[in-house]
């Protein structure tokens, strides 16, 4: 029945995709233009525990559609939570950080880029605020309780990083406007990137990279210590065999020798430049001038750390991150089993309300009638069905020509 289910509406789909290469310019600016609104103001889901209210909405009336459930939201309520909204504060946090850069990196500019880069910082503290006051306004004392490190770290980063030492310092003290500790202090704004991560979890590639790392900082945690102490333990050996061999002599400040000479955090430090290849070869190769085989040593080294241990960070990262998809995938197949069995009781529900003259059998009279009815109509929708597509449908259901439809031909069929 599912195959002869797909076939009607074959021919149907194929002339709508034939439709869709027909259309102008025009139209299809139009029709492109239409859905980049609706998504827009589509609800944004961007955390599991939406709001007490929303979940009461859905669950004592399931037959709205989504579209007519969010246009009886109130309206500082889908405007926060609209995919444009939060379009618009990720473009705004972008934004921030390159003026940030651009300012940091302004030892030379004029005045005028200056005064821009200073009344652009000052646009987007005032931005930020508007966003947060919104935010706040929307879920009132939700935003605060119960505590979310979020929340509190942007509620941080806009008052103190923003409004503090934006507004309220500069203009009380004048002479702490551009000093270091406020210019640092408030270059932390960049830390509301941190909404990325908040924001990137809904894309399952982003999602899985991120399961993937987080899923693993106790061996990240290990491979770290691992990796400081072997360049610690290297480091000791460097110091007995190359700052103590006695033809480098007292060496001078810049060559590869003096490293090794000076303590055990600039020999630590010089061996980690072999880890990520930091200009080691001429640094070896200074080195081999009166050392020939210190090459084994460096070899040794570099096989160890990054061979071996950085190799296996990213194995394990891996490994973690294909674990963690497949058992998305067993959990993504469990949501669908249960939004079946969700379908199968709408579909029950919305059996009894055709069914007028409560008989147990529904009528082709009685589903052309219950059309008429609103709610009805909206339900069809919701299950991806307009008007004439539903008629076909019972049409199909009902395999034994009788012009009724029992319930379990309606729901199984």
């Amino acid at each position: 029945m599912r195959s002869t289910l797909a076939s009607v509406f074959e021919g149907g789909r194929r002339s709508e995709a034939q439709a869709v290469l027909r259309e102008s310019f025009c139209d299809r600016f139009e029709r492109l233009t239409r859905e980049f609104t609706e998504w827009c103001t589509a609800p944004y889901i961007a955390e599991d525990d939406e709001g007490d209210d929303e979940s009461t909405a859905e669950e004592t009336d399931q037959s709205k559609p989504k579209a007519a459930e969010n246009l009886e939201r109130p309206l500082l309520q889908r405007l926060v939570n609209s995919n444009g909204f939060e379009a618009c504060s990720m473009m705004s946090i972008i934004l921030c950080m390159f003026f940030l850069g651009a300012d940091a990196a302004c030892f030379t500019c004029q005045d005028g880029t200056k005064v821009f880069y200073e009344v652009m910082n000052q646009l987007f503290v005032f931005a930020f605020l508007v966003e947060w006051c919104l935010r706040v306004a929307k879920d009132g004392k939700k935003y605060f309780l119960p505590l979310k490190a979020e929340h509190v770290l942007d509620t941080l980063i806009v008052w103190v990083c923003g409004v503090l030492l934006g507004w309220i310092i500069p203009l009380t003290l004048q002479d702490v406007k551009r000093s270091p500790i406020t210019q640092s202090l408030n270059v932390l704004r960049s830390m509301r990137t941190l909404r990325f991560f908040a924001f990137l979890k809904n894309f399952d590639t982003f999602k899985m990279l991120l399961a993937g790392l987080l899923g693993t900082i106790s061996t990240l945690a290990a491979c770290v210590i691992l990796l400081a102490m072997l360049d610690l333990l290297f480091g000791i050996i460097a110091i007995e065999l190359i700052g103590r061999f006695e033809p480098w002599g007292l060496a001078e400040r810049g060559t590869a020798a003096w490293n090794f000479q000076n303590g055990l955090i600039p020999s630590c430090m010089a061996m980690t430049r072999f880890i990520f290849w930091d200009n080691a070869s001429d640094f070896l190769a200074e080195l081999l001038e009166k050392q020939p085989y210190i090459w084994i040593f460096c070899f040794c080294y570099i096989a160890i750390s990054a061979y071996v241990i950085l190799n296996l960070v990213t194995a394990v990262i891996c490994r973690k991150a294909q674990s963690m998809s497949q058992a998305n995938l067993a959990e993504r197949a469990k949501e669908v089993r249960e939004e079946e069995k969700k379908t199968l009781k709408d579909l029950k529900n919305l059996f009894l309300k055709l069914d007028a003259d409560g008989s147990g059998q529904v009528s082709f009279e009685e589903f052309d009638a219950a059309f008429r009815i609103p709610e009805i109509r909206y339900k069809f929708v919701v299950l991806g069905f307009d008007e004439e597509e539903a008629k076909r449908l019972f049409k199909v259901l009902d395999a034994d020509g009788e012009g009724e439809l029992s319930v379990s031909e309606f729901t199984k069929g």
